[in-house]
């Protein structure tokens, strides 16, 4: 049963509500208890009658125990041979329920349970306590063990003879019922284990725990860091502390492992195990074991709000903000709002407390509390988040105050928000009264529901038209509010299941020209049409919006749009992600590290920078590098020309430091020689403000032109090593100081900071600890330890991950990763890597190398799959006979391509080489190509090959041009210029997984088929002429070939078409591996949003080279893809080799900005 709706029933149906009843001064429940009912034998292990007294425990909280209460509702109609059952709940990774049946007359009871994760064999042994609530506290009790395995299913036979249920415990027909169960033992449930704490572990351990004759060696010390109770039974004077092997027991074995693996720093914690570790963390009162518990809650766990919030008040979780909750209707745009008020006796006259906010629609919501004149005022505040200059929000709002004995107090108001964000209830209930009838521990619960009306200045503009300028590519109108919608029926209906049931099984309806949708908002209807047309309409002002028109349509492509916007894009705070995903049953989202050059042990970089046209600088004027990023801190380069020399200076700037901070760092500036003849100086400095430090006259001026210019270049490297930082660290969760001397067996000294810590825990965590602390060594014996080369903040920050704190974020991820490294600790390593993969907003940067090799756009047909390779190879009079000489690879259509040329028995060998990228087992690739050795003063050799490749291999000719003639009449220079141009016939295997089908199964929501090449697409024609000229008019013409049902489609690939269609209908399945052949079959079709979404990836999103997007801009005529690529360019090298390659592929216009963007560079 969920949450809120226990709440309710547990409100509405309180059980000191009915037994108020006995108090009653009707005769009718002034009777004498009733003896009990006779019940026929069975094997039970208690079987009594039991009084309940309030407020007293039924199970102690410390065993592993579910707790199932239910309300059966008009019991008094159940019918003989029938049933009812209450919902599932889940608990420990199990789902449990009670159902009630009545059979000859006697009702019997069954409580069933059914393991979420389970293995095929397992079983869940239980002690089981079942409670029939009777209105004069003589309730019924029976307990059972029982163990489930192959039968899911607790039976409690002839429990309660119907005449007396009805005669003695129905409260107006219902029955409460209450299932206390104990969990003893569990197998099969359990997750794959990561560390071991077996025999394995022995040397590494002081004490053996045995659960459940399972052996599990640890540290004393360990555990008493981390836990109160481990540390007063094993350290503190007890029968049991002297012991090397204590017995726990009422613990299940598996449970304690996954316990111990989160207590020794592992990331083990899941769904199917959260609550078993909340249960062992609130037994052995371990804060971090909860803290990282309610950590995995908040950012990772799927579970729902309900359960969240159930876990929370359950296991005392201060820090999740559950109990402010909003519930939104999927249906309407209605919201829920709850809030506990707490200390409300506290609250001083005329002092006003607030639930905070929280956003919903686009809009920030709260509801607030204030004392006035001895009146309780009320209010509900909104605030939108991107408002226009005039703006409103038409409500209806419910405003409930919930009482003790379901005594609540409602009122309803119709408001418009406008100038005025707030609603006002003044007087709504007096002091006194709510003192007496609502408080409960001084706490006030308050309930706001408001119903969303209308909306106006809340939205963004509109990209795509639905009016009537689309009539001619509709077929009806959809009429929301006063707004008109002309859209295409089979269109909607291949993308909505509310709209296929709506227009083609629903007849009476799908007939009529103009069918009204009432309860929609027509803004909100508008951009829901333009992501289901393809649009990239969604932004953080109408995601929740779209998201409610998706879920109320049944449109899984909206659906699954919004759901990657929100992972890849949104602004949006964790929760209010969490909360969209769970309201709408959302589903869902490779770091590198290089380090050259620099000593891993210790903190070390290295930056290196090529500092262009340095003969031009002016004097005194600083050049710069780019910023980067190094253990937390912001680094640079900077040079000048100071008085006839070179000045070289180093720069830095912490990300986030304190009032008072300081590096003490040891820096080496080079400047780099082209005969290896660098010039190098060492300094040290301390930095404790943001500034440059290093050398005003680090070389003569004349001198570094005349050696070290390279082109006009200067390469300069700064080799840094960080000795100590101080003020840069993040706020410590965890002491290491002499407080925690009795749960240490060492101290470890790191720049004069002493750390009391654990031989046991840090030899198994870490094989140089382990070495260094309990293998035969100098130090071994010794009780302080001294660690040199460290810093002290990082020491503390990576003890606390060893410790099992989730201390790790972009300050210092790349200190503790330091320190992993140094010192073997593969756990630190691991939640270090999971941090960056899964959390970090860090880049993750490529080293691209440039290549001598660049694909022409010239003589290139831009309709079909066709495109050039071009490249110059150097000193080929020295190539050696049957050795292979290979171009660059280039990436074409999501393949890589290369040349190459060899010496072979006196003639010039020229072959082409194909490698696809992520292909499937079996492939082809139908091509023809054209080679091409260029001539200087001759004529070019050509020749013509067509060929099928089906593995990586090259094709071409083995005597192309003799050797000869080819040094004699093509070599300049000693180089050899060739070229390739192939087309693409066609492909097989090669493409991305498909995101949708346009195959059979999409007929009822087609009228046409499209044939390309053997592929049946199955299609709106309505859908596509809205998109493309060329399918309007191929469509809407009057020839016969316009009313066929089936055309072919000709010169373009099936897997191409393929993605193109499943980017115009809504998919975003478009990557660097698609997009040139989407562009291709866009271009083609003209189909102006696809060509958009296209520019707005490469743009944006891809990763291919400069000169692969100018080649793109230029081929379909990209402004702003241009602009982007001119932009990158930096130097006059960069236009050079843009130039060399593509020149003849480049319009004048282009060449002209090029040109102007070297004279600016010069």
């Amino acid at each position: 049963m969920m949450f809120r709706e226990r709440f309710k029933e547990d409100r509405d149906l309180d059980l000191e509500f009915y037994r108020s009843l006995r108090r009653s001064p009707s005769p009718l429940f002034r009777r004498s208890p009733p003896p009990l009912t006779r019940l026929l034998e069975r094997k039970l292990v208690v079987e009594e009658k039991v009084v309940t007294k309030q407020n007293e425990p039924f199970i102690s909280k410390c065993e592993k125990e579910v707790e199932l209460k239910h309300v059966f509702k008009n019991v008094i109609s159940l019918k003989e041979r029938s049933n009812l059952s209450s919902k599932w709940e889940e608990r420990f990774n199990v789902k449990w329920k009670v159902e009630v049946s009545r059979h000859n007359n006697v009702l019997d009871f069954n409580v069933y349970c059914e393991p979420i994760t389970s293995t095929k064999k397992w079983s869940i042994r239980t002690k089981t306590q079942l409670k029939v609530v009777g209105r004069n506290k003589d309730d019924i009790t029976v307990t059972q063990e029982f163990c489930y395995e192959d039968n899911n299913r607790l039976t409690f036979d002839d429990f309660l003879e119907y005449e007396k249920m009805e005669k003695d415990y129905l409260v107006d027909g219902n029955l409460i019922v209450e299932a206390k169960v104990e969990i003893v033992e569990t197998t099969g449930l359990k997750k794959e284990k990561i560390r071991k704490f077996d025999e394995s572990k022995k040397d590494v351990s002081d004490v053996v725990l045995t659960v459940n004759d399972t052996k599990f060696y640890v540290s004393k010390l360990h555990l008493a860091s981390q836990s109160s109770v481990l540390k007063s039974l094993l350290l503190e004077k007890s029968s049991v502390s002297d012991k090397l092997n204590v017995e726990l027991k009422g613990i299940d074995p598996n449970d304690f492992h996954s316990f111990l693996e989160v207590l020794y720093g592992e990331s083990t914690i899941d769904d199917s195990n959260v609550e078993e570790m909340l249960l062992l963390a609130e037994k052995f009162d371990a804060p971090t074991v909860k803290r990282r518990c309610e950590e995995f809650l908040l950012k990772e766990s799927k579970k729902t709000i309900e359960i969240k919030c159930e876990m929370a008040n359950r296991y005392h979780l201060e820090n999740m903000d559950f109990e402010c909750t909003i519930e939104n209707d999927t249906k309407v745009n209605k919201i829920t709002m709850k809030h506990v008020f707490k200390d409300v006796l506290k609250i001083e006259e005329k002092v006003e407390v607030a639930s905070g906010w929280k956003e919903s629609f686009n809009v920030k919501w709260n509801t607030s509390l204030k004392r006035r004149y001895d009146q309780v005022g009320l209010y509900v505040q909104c605030k939108p988040i991107i408002p226009a200059d005039k703006w409103s929000i038409q409500t209806k709002i419910e405003l409930k105050v919930i009482g003790r004995n379901q005594k609540d107090l409602t009122l309803t108001q119709e408001f418009c928000y406008e100038d005025n964000n707030q609603l006002t209830f003044d007087d709504f209930l007096e002091w006194g009264e709510m003192e007496k009838d609502y408080l409960v521990n001084g706490n006030l619960n308050i309930e706001t529901k408001l119903t969303i009306i209308e909306t106006t200045g809340l939205r963004k503009a509109k990209i795509r038209k639905f009016d009537e300028s689309q009539k001619d590519v509709s077929d009806v109108v959809l009429v929301v509010r006063n707004g008109k919608f002309y859209v295409s029926k089979k269109y909607l209906a291949s993308q909505s299941a509310h709209f296929k049931s709506l227009f083609i099984e629903n007849p009476t309806v799908s007939n009529k020209p103009e069918i009204a949708l009432p309860g929609i908002d027509p803004d909100d209807f508008h951009y829901f049409l333009e992501v289901l047309y393809g649009e990239s309409a969604i932004d953080d002002s109408n995601v929740e919006q779209v998201l409610f028109l998706a879920e109320k349509f049944d449109a899984p492509t909206v659906k699954r749009r919004c759901e990657e916007y929100i992972m890849k894009e949104s602004k949006k705070t964790f929760g209010i992600k969490l909360r969209l995903a769970n309201r709408y049953c959302l589903k869902n989202k490779n770091f590198s590290y290089a380090t050259a050059n620099v000593n891993p042990k210790v903190k070390q970089f290295m930056m290196k920078h090529v500092f262009k046209n340095v003969p031009s600088f002016k004097e005194l004027l600083h050049e710069y590098s780019e910023w980067e990023e190094h253990f937390n801190v912001k680094w640079m380069m900077d040079v000048k020309r100071n008085n006839n020399h070179l000045g070289f200076y180093v720069h830095c700037e912490p990300i986030t430091p304190s009032d008072k901070w300081s590096i003490q760092a040891r820096i080496e500036l080079k400047v780099v020689g082209s005969n290896q003849n660098d010039v190098i100086e060492t300094f040290d400095y301390c930095y404790e403000k943001s500034t440059g430090r290093g050398f005003s006259s680090f070389l003569e001026w004349d001198k570094m032109e005349k050696e070290y210019l390279v082109d006009g270049n200067l390469t300069v490297e700064a080799k840094v090593t960080i000795v100590k930082s101080s003020g840069l660290g993040i706020k410590k969760i965890r002491k290491f100081d002499e407080s925690e001397k009795d749960v240490s067996d060492v101290t470890l000294v790191v720049s004069g900071t002493k750390f009391y810590v654990s031989k046991m825990l840090l030899a198994s965590q870490s094989s140089v600890l382990k070495s260094l602390l309990f293998e035969k060594s100098s130090s071994s014996n010794k009780s302080e330890v001294e660690l040199t080369g460290i810093d002290p903040n990082d020491f503390h920050a990576f003890l606390e991950v060893l410790y099992g704190e989730s201390t790790i974020d972009e300050s210092n991820v790349e200190q503790i990763l330091l320190l992993a490294d140094s010192f073997d600790a593969s756990t630190i390593k691991r939640r270090c890597e999971e941090f960056l993969l899964k959390d970090s907003k860090k880049t993750s940067e490529r080293n691209l190398k440039n290549k001598n090799s660049e694909c022409a756009a010239a003589n290139v047909n831009p309709k079909v799959k066709q495109f050039v390779l071009k490249n110059v190879f150097k000193n080929v009079a020295e190539f050696t006979d049957g050795i292979d000489n290979r171009s660059e690879w280039e990436d074409h259509f999501n393949i890589y391509w290369s040349m190459t040329v060899k010496r072979f028995k006196n003639h010039l060998a020229f072959h082409v080489y194909c490698d696809p990228m992520g292909s499937a087992n079996k492939w082809s690739l139908q091509t023809e190509f054209e080679l091409k050795v260029v001539g200087g003063t001759q004529k070019d050799v050509t020749g013509t090959h067509g060929y099928c490749f089906e593995r990586r291999t090259s094709r071409g000719f083995n005597q192309f041009l003799k050797w000869e003639k080819m040094e004699e009449k093509y070599l300049v220079d000693g180089n050899l210029t060739v070229e390739a141009k192939v087309t693409i016939i066609e492909t097989t295997g090669l493409g991305t997984e498909k995101v949708r089908k346009f195959d059979e199964s999409q007929k009822d929501c087609s009228d046409v088929i499209l044939l390309v090449r053997s592929t049946k697409f199955f299609v709106s024609k309505m859908y596509l002429a809205a998109h493309s000229t060329f399918f309007k008019t191929l469509f809407s013409g009057k020839s016969a070939e316009s009313k066929k049902s089936e055309m072919t489609l000709t010169e373009i690939d099936p897997h191409d078409f393929h993605h193109f269609l499943d980017l115009l209908y809504g998919e975003s399945d478009i990557d660097d591996s698609t997009v040139e052949g989407i562009l291709l079959v866009a271009d083609k079709y003209e189909t102006p949003m696809i060509v958009r979404k296209c520019t707005e990836f490469l743009v944006r999103w891809s990763r291919k080279g400069l000169k692969k997007k100018l080649e793109q801009a230029v081929k379909y005529n990209f402004e702003e893809l241009k602009k982007e690529c001119i932009s990158e360019i930096e130097t006059v090298a960069d236009v050079r080799k843009v130039l060399e390659d593509n020149i003849y592929g480049l319009n004048s216009l282009i060449i002209e900005e090029l040109f102007d963007k070297s004279l600016y560079l010069n």
